[in-house]
């Protein structure tokens, strides 16, 4: 790779449409990782549905379009069920690799522990919540959206799902 090129990789990461909400702590946290340089493998993990996946999606455009060209990769893991070996998640490019799954992988702790960091996500706070609906085209008052929000566990695909009729 020349220095100055981007190159991102996704693997069998879900298309995450929606705008990502509530989740401003978790990109500035994955934007200090990246600017430090020093973490190269990133582990999200959380229930289905929760936003691993959008998060993912979101800092990694974002971070293509912002940093005009970042001299490394970047690499994108879904792991719904075939684990990443070590050699694959720290690779030769001195990347920088985001692992999503439901459950922490084992196989970052044969890692050296300065080169990963972990982050469970958690649901959406009813404000969040509130904002996604209404994008999403959901009407009613602050406190009816907020409600909707809490009742379905602040899950953003839920929100997503209550939205467009699914549940």
């Amino acid at each position: 790779m020349t220095p100055g090129s981007f190159d991102l990789e996704i693997a069998i990461l879900p298309s995450t449409a929606i705008d990502l909400f509530g989740r401003d702590e978790e990109l500035n946290w994955l934007d200090d990782l990246w600017e430090k340089g020093t973490v190269r493998v990133v582990s999200l993990t959380g229930p289905a549905g929760i936003g691993k996946s959008a998060l993912a999606n979101t800092w990694a455009e974002r971070t293509r379009q912002e940093k005009d060209g970042p001299s490394r990769p970047i690499r994108v893991w879904d792991d719904p069920g075939s684990r990443p070996s070590s050699a694959e998640l720290l690779g030769a490019d001195q990347g920088f690799c985001i692992l999503t799954s439901r459950e922490p992988s084992a196989e970052l702790d044969r890692l050296p522990q300065g080169l990963v960091a972990r982050k469970e996500l958690g649901p959406l706070s009813p404000s969040a919540g509130r904002a996604l609906l209404r994008v999403a085209g959901v009407h009613g008052t602050d406190a009816e959206l907020e409600e909707i929000s809490r009742s379905l566990g602040g899950i953003p695909l839920a929100l997503v799902r209550r939205a467009s009729g699914i549940l």
